[in-house]
């Protein structure tokens, strides 16, 4: 499972991002039925990432509101070296979507495990 999230940073790194989309939902895939929930999140997160370089913001920010509704849950913060690109994602969301944000990431974070692995895997 790490070999596949490694070549989903790779690709991601060079900009070849549905390379990396398909390594990511594999991940989750994976992590999800293994029950390995906090790799689920790390994965949610990325995909979120993607789907914002791909101009899917709605997506992005939905998923977004689930990955951090699930940190919380489990009492595990982001970890010191995504908290930037977090903390960037969510400014570029925000800015982009000025209220809407807010509903979106509010959608994202009632949804259960279940369905927000769902949800990213089909978009």
């Amino acid at each position: 499972n790490r070999f596949l999230l490694y070549k989903g940073f790779l690709d991601y790194q060079k900009g070849n991002y549905e390379a990396s989309e398909k390594w990511l939902k594999k991940c989750l895939s994976s992590f999800f039925s293994s029950n390995a929930l906090l790799r689920v999140v790390d994965c949610l997160e990325f995909i979120s990432k993607i789907k914002a370089k791909q101009q899917k913001l709605k997506e992005a920010s939905i998923i977004l509101g689930a990955s951090e509704q699930m940190r919380k849950h489990y009492g595990v913060p982001i970890p010191p070296v995504m908290k930037r690109h977090m903390d960037e994602l969510n400014k570029i969301l925000k800015d982009f979507f000025g209220r809407a944000f807010e509903n979106f990431k509010e959608k994202g974070a009632s949804m259960t495990t279940e369905d927000v692995v769902i949800f990213a895997l089909q978009i």
